[in-house]
Parts: structure tokens; C-alpha cells; sequence
């Protein structure tokens, strides 16, 4: 009788541990996500920092137009 118990014991200790596996696994999946949008964020400022960059290549560009205009 006390071996079946025993038995019991390990099962239930072995369903405990398959639930912590699977909420860690859900722990990874949400910090996966998390990352995914850090990720989109940084791609957006890129994208944001590459117009800001074409504006001031287009401003330069407007500059040395108004230079030439000035100059002659």
C-alpha cells in the first residue's frame, strides 16, 4: 500500500512539474513577444531617423541651390 502511495506521490510531483514547465514556457513566449515589439519599435525609429535624414540631405540640397542662386 505504501508503495502505491509512493507512486502517487511521484505522479503528482511529476504533473506539478510538467505545470511549472509549461508556465515557464509561457513566461519565454510572453518575453519572446516582448521582444518581437522592442524590435518593431527600433525599425520604426530607423525608419524614422532615415526621413529625418532625407529631409536634412533635401535641406543641403535647397542650401547649395540658394548658394548658386546668390552667387550669381
Amino acid at each position: 500500500m505504501a508503495l502505491l502511495v509512493n507512486a502517487m506521490a511521484l505522479l503528482v510531483n511529476a504533473m506539478a512539474l510538467l505545470v511549472d514547465a509549461m508556465a515557464l514556457l509561457v513566461d519565454a513566449m510572453a518575453l519572446l513577444v516582448d521582444a518581437m515589439a522592442l524590435l518593431v519599435d527600433a525599425m520604426a525609429l530607423l525608419v524614422d531617423a532615415m526621413a529625418l535624414l532625407a529631409d536634412a540631405m533635401a535641406l543641403l540640397g535647397d542650401t547649395i541651390a540658394l548658394q548658386e542662386v546668390s552667387l550669381k
